[in-house]
């Protein structure tokens, strides 16, 4: 095991209240196919699990089994498909896509993004457009590069994880495999691969 890899090097577990399914996690992607279970688990799966004093406006659209947590705001024409896990305090806006994700507590998702197969910390800002590809073009699977050694993540579909207080500005794509650290910034209209430790600023 590389502990580089371990959630903790991206998350503060404590206040999340769906912090179980990191159990027993030593590569931090291993929580992308437990997701739609863990969702299913909470939830009705026609029917979305919603926490209180969360507003979803006109035309969101949920597709299979979804859990939101309290004092979320899901913006208009917005698409869940199925597996998607939402803390407290998370705000999404208008025409965004989420599919097989976690998103945690107060973090914003504000317009125009796709998040794909990913995990996105608390107090996280997406930039409009930042985009959260999950599929490799050759349809391999994904590796995470550290050090010159690549990692098989045994995935076909993977897209970023993003650790605690990280941002990303408008236009980002984030590909396949990308892994932040917390407090990582991406700045305008950058392409990003692999991994970057704490606080590292993409150009």
């Amino acid at each position: 095991m590389n502990s580089r890899f371990a959630p903790e090097k991206f998350f503060d577990l404590s206040q999340i209240l769906f912090a179980e399914i990191f159990d027993d996690v030593e590569y931090v992607w291993e929580v992308i196919p437990k997701i739609l279970p863990y969702a299913k688990s909470k939830s009705n799966e026609n029917k979305p699990l919603i926490g209180k004093n969360t507003i979803i406006k006109n035309n969101v659209v949920f597709e299979g089994s979804c859990v939101i947590g309290d004092n979320c705001t899901i913006g208009p024409n917005s698409y869940f498909r199925e597996g998607i896990i939402i803390g407290d305090n998370v705000r999404i806006g208008s025409s965004v896509e989420i599919k097989n994700s976690i998103i945690m507590n107060n973090s914003s998702v504000p317009h125009l993004n796709y998040v794909g197969d990913s995990i996105i910390g608390s107090n996280v800002l997406l930039g409009g457009g930042t985009l959260c590809a999950n599929f490799r073009f050759d349809e391999k699977n994904i590796t995470v590069k550290l050090n010159n050694k690549k990692y098989d993540t045994g995935l076909q579909k993977l897209g970023a994880i993003i650790g605690d207080y990280s941002k990303t500005a408008a236009g980002a794509v984030l590909n396949p495999g990308t892994l932040l650290e917390k407090q990582c910034i991406v700045f305008p209209q950058t392409k990003v691969f692999g991994y970057y430790p704490a606080g590292t600023v993409i150009k």
